[in-house]
């Protein structure tokens, strides 16, 4: 009797908050469909707008790879400066400068780019600016800068191998083994993946010959 007391009073608080349910519908239903449509309709924008801008964003990535030659890459960097894929024509401009030993300009661009939103611009930046300081003759200022990103917390071994070796021959070079064997660690704490790596080969070569 008591279990159906209970079944009883479970079913008046169901049909209670029902009652009170259809009570509120069919008061307000107007307004349910109204904001029921206004939240659809918030969603159905915010897709659209994604799906265009995600679409014009690689339009742009597209005519900013279509610039050839400084001239072209200036204009490119102008048009379309509010767009993250500019970077990617900065970064070239940056080595054509680089190439034709304009360094002043290319180190603006490579330390511009130092802060790009995308990892791999930021971090080939400091690569090649690395590699620039070496060109001007500031070896020591460049093995620095190597071994800093060599050393890097979180980076890719690809890049920390590359800058860990850049380093090491530079400090051989300029007769400071230890600083040398030093940056050559890397390879002995890296992924053993990355024993047939390119760099890996080299530091291997270079190991041999560091007194």
């Amino acid at each position: 009797m008591a279990k159906e007391n209970d079944k009883d009073s479970i079913y008046e608080v169901a049909y209670t908050d029902m009652a009170i349910f259809e009570n509120f519908f069919s008061k307000n239903w107007k307004k349910i469909f109204q904001l029921c449509g206004l939240a659809i309709l918030g969603i159905a924008i915010f897709l659209i707008a994604n799906y265009y801008n995600k679409k014009n964003d690689a339009f742009i990535a597209m005519e900013i790879s279509k610039a050839d030659g400084a001239v072209q890459l200036q204009e490119a960097i102008s048009k379309y400066g509010a767009y993250p894929a500019v970077d990617t024509a900065k970064l070239r401009l940056a080595q054509i400068y680089f190439n034709e030993k304009k360094f002043d300009e290319a180190s603006k661009i490579y330390t511009q780019l130092s802060f790009s939103k995308d990892p791999a611009i930021s971090l080939r930046a400091k690569l090649n600016q690395a590699y620039m300081m070496e060109v001007e003759g500031k070896k020591n200022d460049s093995a620095a800068k190597f071994a800093e990103i060599g050393t890097g917390i979180g980076l890719p071994e690809e890049v920390k191998l590359e800058a860990a070796y850049s380093a090491a021959r530079i400090y051989k070079e300029l007769g400071e083994g230890e600083k040398a064997r030093n940056s050559l660690e890397s390879f002995d704490n890296a992924d053993p993946m990355m024993a047939n790596n390119f760099w890996a080969k080299k530091a291997e070569r270079l190991k041999a010959l560091i007194k």
